[in-house]
């Protein structure tokens, strides 16, 4: 308020010295007045620097620190699936992702439905969906979780680091049964089938979102695929590429940040496959048909719902807490 009194105050002064004569003027505006104008310019940049377009969405920062905690989440949770995947085939789970890639090859070039798919996106859209409808098997929930961390943690390099070397491992150590051996490291084995999900699709993706589109392209673009936007956003200029989406409207701003915090989210809780079959369905046929606004409803309910259930959880951990230390007390 009290800025924007001065500001009043200052646009009379301005406009009393240009209704004035010219020697007046100069006296006026020379000395104090102007600096004044001077300091009360920069508070302002400054001011505007620090603000917020929007008031229920984070600034681009804070969406990039989430999506980090994403990835960490990511890296984290494949590092203690070893009990889950003890004793499996690898062999197996490549040989059925290799059977959905040539159902998914056939159905991409022959099913009509994939015409409203970019052509490079058709054969990537296929493969979700089939995979999409096959997580019901039991090999396919772990399958699930590790495709939709690949793209979390290819955007840190770590596949593209480790991923050579992680089936160099598996092959020497696998033998001409294919089973893993107990000591290998069950990370190795995850990064073998992650990056082996990515070569059948390599060069798939080339995500690129121009300055010069508006807001009603930029979100019918990232809406497509947001989880993918993110992971190459990771490989560029983070802050450009966030504030790019940011800066276009609230719309794309709220689909960016709901992408986020359902990346976030569903990190956090890798065993709910309830929401790994939701996250995975964002990419599948059904998907592109939707309108690009049906898509950041989804995405804002989707994004919603776990922020609740979180809040909701959070809420009754300190109630429960609260009341143990309480007991406790007494």
């Amino acid at each position: 308020m009290k800025t924007l009194k001065k500001i009043l105050s200052l646009v009379m002064s301005a406009i009393l010295l240009i209704t004035t004569n010219s020697a007046l003027q100069a006296t006026q505006i020379d000395g104090v007045q102007m600096e004044e104008i001077k300091e009360l310019r920069s508070a302002i940049i400054k001011e505007v620097k620090k603000e917020k377009l929007y008031s229920n969405i984070p600034e681009p920062k804070d969406m990039i620190s989430r999506h980090d905690l994403a990835v960490k989440n990511y890296e984290d949770n494949l590092k203690a699936l070893d009990k889950s995947l003890e004793g499996r085939d690898a062999k197996d789970i490549k040989k059925h992702l290799n059977q959905l890639k040539k159902v998914a090859e056939y159905t991409a070039k022959h099913d009509e439905r994939y015409l409203v798919v970019p052509e490079p996106d058709r054969q990537m859209a296929a493969f979700n969906t089939l995979l999409f409808a096959d997580t019901d098997n039991e090999d396919l929930e772990i399958i699930s979780f590790i495709f939709s961390g690949i793209w979390a943690l290819s955007a840190l390099g770590l596949l593209v680091v480790k991923s050579g070397e992680a089936i160099k491992t598996y092959k020497s150590v696998s033998g001409e049964s294919g089973c893993l051996l107990p000591a290998l490291a069950i990370l190795t084995l995850v990064v073998a089938i992650a990056a082996f999900i990515i070569e059948l699709f390599s060069g798939a993706y080339t995500p690129v979102i121009s300055p010069s589109f508006d807001e009603e392209k930029t979100l019918q673009m990232f809406t497509e695929k947001p989880f993918i936007y993110l992971a190459d956003f990771k490989k560029k200029n983070e802050e450009f590429e966030y504030g790019n989406i940011y800066r276009k409207g609230s719309k794309a701003a709220q689909a960016l940040n709901d992408a986020v915090d359902i990346e976030y989210y569903v990190s956090a809780n890798p065993d709910n496959l309830e929401n790994i079959k939701e996250k995975l369905y964002i990419g599948t046929i059904d998907w592109y048909e939707m309108t690009p606004e049906a898509r950041a409803e989804y995405l804002h309910k989707f994004a919603e719902r776990l922020r609740t259930e979180t809040k909701a959880k959070t809420q009754e951990y300190s109630k429960t807490h609260g009341l143990k230390m309480g007991l406790e007390a007494k």
